[in-house]
């Protein structure tokens, strides 16, 4: 294997054929690049993901068992991807589960596909309410930098599509271990989704820890403010909730506490 081989994977512990010939086909050659390839795979150094996609075989892994992490495998599929709902979650470190499905938004066609027993699911960008630069964080991922919501849109995108966060229990707890959150920008995200239920959702989260995450009353009045004018239901089709004081929301039994229900 030429140095520049080592390097490269090395460097890549999950790529595409296409990327490896864009980096060194024009060093090594296109048909020795193909054959050196061949020759890792068949001694176990290399082993196929999917169609296009390898992934580095840690040594004494066995090949056909071996899991290339899924953030990579999506990542090397799609370079634009940008992870959310759970496994935003995961990525920020907060997820109190883990999942066998990993989620993110692309420019490209939206498409779902297994993968040695993980479901990827890409989703086009949104076109209402879209993304900002501000809405997104950096994370190092094995010297790979992958993007992903912050922890801003990430809850609010939660109580929007409580499916793709594992449910609103999961979302509320991993939410709760979240290092901090700009209401600034939660407020920012807010005012472009423009839905009264988020407003009292997110207001409801805050409010449970209003010194935590240095909210004043004037914040809280004012996403109350919003809330809607009828109840609403935190997670629809949940049958044990309890009303929320003051924001006409119905929460599940389990998350509630005495301050939800008296108000702040």
């Amino acid at each position: 294997m030429s140095n520049e081989l080592e390097i490269y994977l090395s460097d890549h512990p999950v790529f595409t054929v296409v990327g490896l010939t864009k980096a060194l086909g024009e060093k090594i050659g296109k048909s020795q690049l193909y054959k050196r390839l061949r020759r890792l795979e068949e001694a176990g150094k290399v082993t196929s993901v999917v169609r296009g996609v390898y992934s580095v075989v840690t040594p004494g892994q066995d090949p056909q068992t071996a899991q290339p992490d899924p953030f990579l495998v999506l990542a090397a599929l799609r370079p634009d991807v940008i992870f959310c709902g759970h496994s935003a979650l995961e990525l920020l470190g907060t997820a109190t589960t883990i999942w066998n499905t990993i989620t993110g938004y692309s420019v490209g066609a939206t498409n779902t596909f297994r993968a040695r027993n993980i479901r990827y699911k890409v989703m086009q960008l949104p076109n209402s309410s879209p993304l900002q630069p501000s809405d997104l964080i950096d994370i190092d991922r094995s010297a790979v930098i992958l993007q992903a919501t912050g922890p801003e849109l990430t809850l609010v995108e939660g109580f929007r599509h409580p499916k793709r966060v594992g449910g609103i229990e999961e979302l509320v707890k991993s939410a709760d271990t979240f290092r901090s959150l700009d209401l600034a920008k939660l407020q920012n995200i807010l005012d472009r989704f423009q839905q009264r239920r988020l407003y009292a959702a997110v207001g409801w989260f805050i409010s449970r820890e209003r010194e935590r995450w240095n909210a004043s009353a004037t914040y809280l009045h004012a996403l109350e403010s919003r809330r809607p004018k009828s109840r609403v239901y935190l997670e629809r089709g949940s049958t044990m909730s309890v009303l929320a004081k003051p924001w006409n929301l119905m929460i599940p039994r389990e998350l509630a506490r005495s301050e939800d229900i008296d108000g702040f």
